[in-house]
């Protein structure tokens, strides 16, 4: 998730990092299976599980890739909105690897989001 200048006036430029199989976990929904092995009935039970967590209001059915997207999104739009009851930010402090920055840390979103 990337937020400008105009989300967070006088902060500049935020990157978060985000992982999906993390995401279904933070909130104890079995990760969707990969896009090979997903089948509609895998989608509509993790889209169900998710509408039952967080007011969402989509239009159609997401694909694979829109859902883990939606889910891995959650925890950004909470940080975004400065809520911290609704998110938790995972992993270990980032660190140089051989002249390279490692990052560490993920955002994930929290069941207590359904408080929304």
């Amino acid at each position: 998730m990337l937020l400008g200048k105009e989300d967070r006036p006088g902060e500049g430029i935020l990157v978060l990092e985000s992982f999906p199989m993390a995401a279904w976990k933070a909130l104890t929904i079995n990760p969707l299976p990969s896009k090979k092995r997903a089948t509609e009935e895998d989608l509509r039970d993790r889209l169900e599980k998710l509408e039952g967590i967080f007011p969402l209001s989509l239009f159609g059915n997401p694909s694979h890739d829109e859902l883990q997207a939606i889910v891995a999104g959650l925890g950004g739009i909470a940080f975004k909105n400065n809520d911290i009851q609704k998110f938790e930010i995972v992993g270990e402090p980032p660190r140089m690897v051989e002249g390279i920055l490692r990052e560490g840390f993920i955002v994930n979103p929290k069941k207590s989001y359904r408080n929304y």
